[in-house]
């Protein structure tokens, strides 16, 4: 899945970076959906110790221009193993124009947009602060909840029990827009958080698929850590579902990207392979 860092970079990731990264994979014939990371604002800590966001709207909008430009580079290709997408930051470090100006980009190219989004309390508190708005109230007013959205790591919705402890709605909005959670279960567990719970979130009929987010990128890891983390938090054995995990390891991926020729092996898919060394 499509997760990109946001810490080697000043503001935004330069376009001459993402086209080295797309020729690398036409070289290595691997499939890829790349994309600028760009953001309109930066977290910093205040001098008082809080927690705020430094912003600079026109370095967002430069790093849109500069997304937009890459996608057409990718449609210029015309290689179907390089495929663009739009990867802004996280949500706080988002103005809303700046989100809104995606969602119609998105619209227009018909591209997918990964952004960070439900991952941390403090991000909801900046947003409730700043605009009034939760993050899936504030990705339903942009125009970005729909069917192309994938959102890396999903964890604070309304069932979370720091959050209401009970269903008001929001996993099903999600599920009802079509958008893809990136369930990324090493990242989470080191933020002392965990997604309440994949099998809830599976019933409400969200696609989940599976990522890694930061180091080790290993999703045979992400899948264990995240089947053992179900077991102990919410029921016993049956509670963590390696089938489950599996099935978002690859068709959930392919599912978030509208691809039902990828993430199996069939007559008529996609030849994409991956090996894995089990070995110590």
């Amino acid at each position: 899945m499509p997760i990109a860092s946001e810490v080697h970079s000043e503001w935004a990731e330069p376009y001459e970076e993402l086209v080295g990264m797309a020729e690398s994979s036409r070289r290595l014939g691997l499939r890829a959906y790349l994309g600028l990371a760009y953001r309109s604002g930066i977290n910093v800590v205040l001098e008082n110790g809080q927690r705020s966001v430094l912003f600079d709207e026109e370095r967002g909008r430069e790093g849109l221009a500069d997304a937009v430009r890459f996608l057409e580079y990718t449609e210029a290709l015309a290689d179907p193993l390089v495929n663009g997408a739009l990867l802004p930051c996280r949500i706080e470090t988002l103005e809303p124009a700046l989100m809104d100006e995606t969602a119609v980009v998105s619209a227009r190219r018909n591209v997918p947009v990964r952004l960070h989004a439900l991952q941390g309390l403090m991000e909801r508190e900046l947003l409730l602060e700043r605009y009034g708005a939760a993050p899936l109230e504030l990705l339903e007013q942009t125009g970005l909840l729909n069917d192309r959205l994938l959102i890396p790591h999903g964890v604070y919705t309304d069932r979370n029990p720091v959050i209401h402890g009970g269903d008001r709605g929001e996993q099903g909005k999600i599920a009802r827009a079509g958008a893809s959670i990136i369930h990324c279960p090493l990242t989470s567990m080191r933020y002392g958080g965990a997604l309440d719970s994949f099998a809830a979130y599976r019933d409400a009929g969200i696609n989940i698929a599976l990522g890694t987010d930061s180091f080790p990128p290993d999703l045979i890891r992400g899948i264990d850590a995240g089947v053992q983390l179900a077991k102990v938090l919410f029921g016993g054995p049956g509670a963590g579902d390696v089938a489950g995990y599996f099935d978002a390891a690859t068709l959930g991926g392919a599912a978030a990207h509208k691809r039902g020729d990828l993430g199996r092996l069939q007559p008529g898919a996609q030849a994409d392979m991956v090996a894995f060394s089990l070995g110590t």
